[in-house]
């Protein structure tokens, strides 16, 4: 009777309070996310049975085959309801049996030896997992068709699953043919020279999907696909449809010290200037206070991304930099060669010419040789929150390369990224060192390391050191709080190795507004213990 009565008033009542008891394996937030009922809509006796059967669904997927979820208290406040749901968890099934058909399969892709699943705690991860690894084989071998038919078989009594997967891989297919559809601005002999799969190679999706990401990352495409055509028994087309992005493009960017100074960023350019992706970029940045200018430095980048018709791309870049705080003026310019290696890293090769003028001391040339190399291997090329990604640059100015100045450089920097349960830990430490050698005793003043100011103390001024040697270590915690708000509490430390040794802490706390363009980021900091010194950055994007 009472079931009845709340059924036939249900469309009446509204949800006030839904409390949730016995979950232990999953907090109580994981559970009323899925409930997703929230303080005022409709008391719905249909919805609410049916999200029931949602949370069995989400516990059985991680081996809870026992778990059942019930009505464990129900109040009637006027037009409000509040329930309390019960939850028996039962107990956590292990993995008894993985059998894989045809027994080919397993002797093929190995799947089974390289770990062992037997008595892990069941979770639709291990199944996907296992699934993945025999896809990528096959797919990668020649099979464009593999379809995968999955068991999963509980043992009530041992409390055990063993799973099953039948495996069909049909026939082995060769490329046929390679169609590009192109859209007006596309040219279809650029794709080709990027692509790494040939007419009459055995299909491999891990080349298709390599081959889309080289088309990418000419930086001149809004987006790639590709589909699978069947041609004859054996061969079949693939169709790849290339969308243009927009080639023409002005970037504004910069930030705040406040409440004295100032920076910004203008760039102009065009990335597809004569048509096989070549880029062109004049760029302009000043640093000044509200009527004193404190820097401006004008750029010139060109870049051939297809050098030579090969895999590496060069880069001409002019610069002229003038600095009204230390009477420093200087012109030269760089050419880079660089090249990707795999999907996550790149070594790039310089060259430099540098013609200074500082009074009449350290005024000369400097010419250089540069290797730098790059990995990123984060979730996410601009806001990561896993991962790790490091850079280690060698540098030789003078000696053999002529030149006023001699003098060798050695940098490292790595950054770690983790994340649980919202929060993300992000840490960065970075080594620097360099000492003159030959007919060189210093290094010029503009050559030195400059430490201060957002990008590495945030607690200091801007340039507070300037030194031949130090590491800085950078800690944040982050937590994104709402859709469009986040906080952050870091520390900064410097420790300089030249000179007068010395230790440096800036701890603060730091505000996110999360837009289209990135977060805004607004961050306070001072020297530790020192409360009356806080300086205020505010910028675009994470730190690091």
């Amino acid at each position: 009777m009472n079931v009845f009565l709340i059924f036939l008033f249900s469309g009446m009542l509204r949800f006030n309070k839904l409390y949730v008891s016995g979950s232990h394996f999953f907090k109580s937030r994981e559970i009323k996310k899925i409930l997703s009922i929230r303080k005022g809509t409709p008391y719905n006796l249909l919805y609410l049975r049916n999200r029931e059967k949602r949370i069995i669904e989400f516990y059985r997927g991680y081996g809870f085959f026992d778990a059942r979820v019930y009505e464990k208290k129900v109040e009637f406040k006027k037009d409000r309801v509040n329930i309390t749901l019960g939850i028996d968890e039962g107990k956590r099934y292990r993995i008894d049996t993985i059998k894989i058909s045809p027994r080919k399969v397993v002797e093929e892709t190995g799947i089974l030896k390289h770990k062992n699943y037997r008595n892990k705690p069941f979770s639709y991860d291990i199944l996907s997992e296992i699934e993945d690894y025999i896809l990528k084989y096959y797919s990668n071998s020649g099979y464009p068709f593999v379809t995968l038919q999955d068991s999963i078989i509980p043992d009530k009594i041992r409390k055990t699953v063993d799973i099953q997967i039948e495996v069909n891989t049909q026939d082995k297919y060769f490329i046929d043919s390679i169609i590009v559809r192109k859209r007006k601005g596309v040219r279809e002999s650029l794709v080709r020279r990027v692509l790494l799969i040939r007419k009459g190679e055995l299909f491999s999706r891990g080349k298709i999907l390599k081959s889309l990401r080289e088309i990418n990352a000419l930086g001149i495409y809004e987006g790639t696909t590709y589909t699978i055509e069947k041609s004859s028994d054996s061969t079949v087309h693939i169709i790849i449809s290339v969308i243009p992005a927009k080639s023409r493009f002005i970037r504004l960017s910069g930030g705040f010290n406040v409440p004295e100074e100032f920076n910004g960023i203008i760039r102009i350019g065009h990335d597809n200037i004569f048509g096989n992706a070549q880029k062109l970029t004049l760029q302009y940045e000043f640093l000044r206070k509200i009527k004193i200018p404190l820097r401006r430095r004008v750029e010139v980048y060109y870049t051939e991304p297809l050098f030579l018709n090969t895999r590496v791309s060069m880069q001409v870049h002019p610069f002229y930099v003038r600095d009204y705080e230390i009477n420093n003026e200087l012109y030269g310019f760089d050419i880079s060669l660089s090249r990707r290696i795999g999907d996550n890293s790149v070594i790039r090769m310089f060259t430099g010419w540098k013609n200074v003028t500082f009074g009449k001391e350290e005024q000369g040339i400097s010419n250089s040789a540069i290797i730098t190399y790059t990995a990123n291997r984060t979730n996410n090329f601009f806001f990561p929150t896993r991962g790790v990604k490091y850079t280690i640059k060698l540098q030789q100015t003078g000696g053999l390369l002529g030149g006023d100045y001699s003098f060798r450089r050695v940098y490292f920097s790595q950054s770690f990224y983790h994340s649980k349960e919202g929060y993300v830990l992000a840490l960065q430490s970075s080594f620097m060192y360099q000492w003159p050698f030959g007919s060189s005793y210093f290094i010029p003043l503009d050559e030195k390391f400059r430490i201060g100011g957002d990008g590495s103390l945030r607690g200091v001024q801007r340039d507070y050191i300037m030194t031949d040697g130090g590491i800085l270590l950078n800690a944040e915690i982050r937590r994104k709080i709402t859709s469009w708000f986040g906080m952050t509490i870091f520390v900064d430390n410097f420790y300089v190795l030249t000179g007068i040794h010395d230790f440096i802490e800036t701890p603060g706390l730091g505000l996110r507004f999360y837009t289209p363009a990135g977060p805004i980021r607004l961050d306070f900091s001072s020297p530790t213990f020192n409360l009356k010194d806080v300086h205020i950055n505010i910028a675009i994007g994470e730190m690091f």
